[in-house]
Parts: C-alpha cells; sequence; structure tokens
C-alpha cells in the first residue's frame, strides 16, 4: 500500500541485554499452575476473540468477553463460571452502523464500543447509543484497531487507540492515534523503535501490532513492540513519548527474512515466523508493584500455531526496570487472553474443546 502521509520520524538508542541462548536453562523459575477455571460457550459464540474484561458490578465480579459475530457482550459471574446476562447490540435505526472490534466498560454505565468501521461509540450499559465518534481519518490511510492486548483508553478529554503497521516500517510511521473530543480531531504521536528499521522484513502479520496498557495511577500510557527488547511510554500530561532504557532485557531481534521474497502463510513462511522471538501484550499489576510482559521463544516448526515455551518478564512499577523472568508450564498459552485477578495472573491455554475456554492462573510474589 501506498502511504501518504508526511509525518515526524522518531529515532531511538536500544540496549542489549544477554540473550536466552547465553543464558543457557537460567530462563527463570518455572511457574506452578495455581488453579484452573473454565467458561462454558453458546453455540452461537467462536471459542477465539480479541477482547475479555474483568468488571466489579454491586460487589460482583464479572468476567466478560465480546462476540462480534453477533455483536454481543457476555457476562460471566467470575467465582462459578457460569453466565448471568448478556448485552446483544442492534444494528441500523438507533443501533450501531457497524459492527464491534472491541469495548471497555468506562464507568458504572458507559461501554466505549471501538467499531470495526467509520463509527465507534458511547453506550449506555442497556445497549442505547449516548454519542458516536469518527475515529478513522482517511487522509491518514492507516488502519486503527484494538484489542484486549491493545484496549481503547478514554481519558481527559481524549481517545487513544492504535493502527496496524502493515508492513510500513518507516521512521516517517507514527502508529499512535487520538482522538480528541472537544474538536473531533484525530491527531497521530510516536514512532517505531530503530529495530523496526533494519534490513530485512518482517513477514507482514505478528509484528505490525502495537500492545498497550494504561498506567492510571501516573497518567501514562505503555508500550510493548513485539520486536522491540525496550518497552516504551506516552506521558499524558507532558504529551511525550520515550523510550525506558531501563526496561532493556535480551538481545534485539532480527527480521526474519532478508526481503519481501516469500510467498505468505507457506510452510516456509511459518518456519521463519516461528524460528524468531516475539515480545507480547503488558498487564499491570498495582498490588505488587510490577508490569507484567509476555515473551515467547522461537520453535523449529513450520506448524500454523505452533506451541512455544513461554516466559514472563518482570518489571519494576512505575520505574519499568526490568528484573526478571519465570517460564511457564509446557502448554500452548494464548497470552493474548489473560488478565489479573486477585493477585493472581489467568492466561488462556488452547485445548480441543470448541464449546468451552480454560484458564490456568499463577501467583507471583
Amino acid at each position: 500500500m501506498i502511504k501518504y502521509i508526511k509525518l515526524i520520524g522518531l529515532g531511538f538508542l536500544f540496549f542489549s541485554g544477554c540473550t536466552y541462548k547465553e543464558q543457557g536453562n537460567s530462563l527463570g523459575e518455572l511457574l506452578e499452575v495455581n488453579n484452573i477455571i473454565k467458561f462454558e460457550l453458546d453455540s452461537l459464540t467462536p471459542n477465539s476473540f480479541q477482547v475479555i474484561e474483568i468488571l466489579e458490578r454491586n460487589e460482583i465480579t464479572y468476567f466478560t468477553f465480546l462476540n462480534n459475530i453477533n455483536n454481543t457482550i457476555y457476562y460471566y459471574n467470575f467465582e462459578n463460571q457460569e453466565l448471568v446476562k448478556t448485552l446483544k447490540y442492534e444494528i441500523g435505526g438507533d443501533g450501531l452502523r457497524n459492527g464491534i472490534m472491541s469495548y471497555n466498560h468506562h464507568s458504572n454505565d458507559s461501554i466505549l464500543l471501538f467499531g470495526t468501521g467509520l463509527y465507534s461509540y458511547l453506550t449506555n450499559e442497556k445497549g442505547k447509543v449516548l454519542k458516536d465518534f469518527k475515529l478513522i481519518d482517511l487522509k491518514y490511510q492507516q488502519s486503527p484497531y484494538a484489542s484486549m492486548q491493545s484496549p481503547v483508553i478514554l481519558t481527559d478529554g481524549y481517545i487513544y487507540y492504535n493502527s496496524l503497521v502493515w508492513g510500513w516500517y518507516s521512521s516517517e510511521y507514527q502508529p499512535f492515534m487520538k482522538y480528541d473530543l472537544s474538536s473531533s480531531q484525530v491527531n497521530l504521536f510516536g514512532g517505531l523503535p530503530l529495530t523496526y528499521q533494519e534490513n530485512g522484513d518482517w513477514g507482514s502479520q505478528n509484528y505490525d501490532y502495537a500492545y498497550q496498557v494504561f498506567d492510571k495511577k501516573n497518567r501514562k500510557i505503555i508500550y510493548s513492540f513485539p520486536a522491540a527488547n525496550t518497552l516504551f511510554e506516552y506521558g499524558i500530561n507532558k504529551n511525550e513519548f520515550t523510550e525506558i532504557k531501563d526496561s532493556y532485557t535480551f538481545d534485539e531481534i532480527s527480521p526474519p527474512f532478508k526481503d519481501d521474497n516469500y510467498v505468505y502463510d507457506s510452510e516456509e513462511w511459518h518456519f521463519s515466523m516461528n524460528n524468531t522471538e516475539i515480545y507480547g501484550s503488558l498487564l499491570i499489576d498495582y498490588d505488587q508493584s510490577k508490569v507484567y510482559r509476555w515473551y515467547k521463544l522461537p520453535v523449529a516448526s513450520s506448524e500454523k500455531n505452533p506451541k512455544r515455551e513461554t516466559l514472563l518478564l518482570v518489571y519494576d512499577y512505575p520505574n519499568l526496570k526490568f528484573l526478571n523472568s519465570f517460564r511457564l508450564p509446557d502448554f500452548n498459552y494464548i497470552t493474548e487472553n489473560s488478565f489479573i485477578q486477585k493477585n493472581q495472573i489467568y492466561v488462556r491455554i488452547q485445548n480441543s474443546i470448541e464449546d468451552e475456554i480454560e484458564f490456568q492462573s499463577f501467583k507471583i510474589f
């Protein structure tokens, strides 16, 4: 895709730590599974979805997720894993103009919906549309997206969200967007780490995202790039986007391909992608004053979604200095579906049962 965006590039310096190869087996302590919970799905719900949210209402903890096929949010009682209610959004009329990509319970009676088309919405918890937002500005020709790993953030008069890189790893590309509620204007900010601009190609998939989490106490957004061994943050009050140099972990990741001369989704493509490390999404643990980041090691496999050894990287909060790492047991984890609840980290595992989803929990002290 040809880009027509005139942007200000940002450059970053990276620091290298020890690689996992140099560390040998010292990848950290092996975590033990503390608990297993399962949620049954109805026949209308696929067992793959982008967004899960833990919600506290009237002294009840709800496990919620979005079925974006039928535009429905499901609410389960977290304690007994039983379905309590659903909230289905109508299309057309007084409802939505399009489907939903992501959602976030913003306040006691408002939900922010990130649309798959031109519009996004603020609704009440009965599904009535209160306001709509045009979060796409066609002059940028960038594709906005939101997910559990990159939730939409509504704060201080702005909506913050991300865009897909789509293989345009340029120093001019600014992947982050913010929508001004007062002026209804979209603005770009941020930049790509230098590692994305190395000679080579990143394969047009896993590395085209950036993950974000909102540090509500310090009014900043923390970012994890899949190929970057450091974290970045954006100070909302200061309007500054910076690299956190003390957060560096292993050596920089090199592009899986020398150029774009490959067949997408072929066995050779999968092997090269699987044989490259990848950093994942972030979790903030306010009680333990820690930030967690997922990291998946390479595996010599040409399968479409092979099992990889998974690490949990631990950072000091709020300084984001890298502390240590932990190894997860030998399962195929879907780290994109993970959350913190009652001093435990819950992470979904891939199973073969279509009508349920399963989570393991771990305690980190």
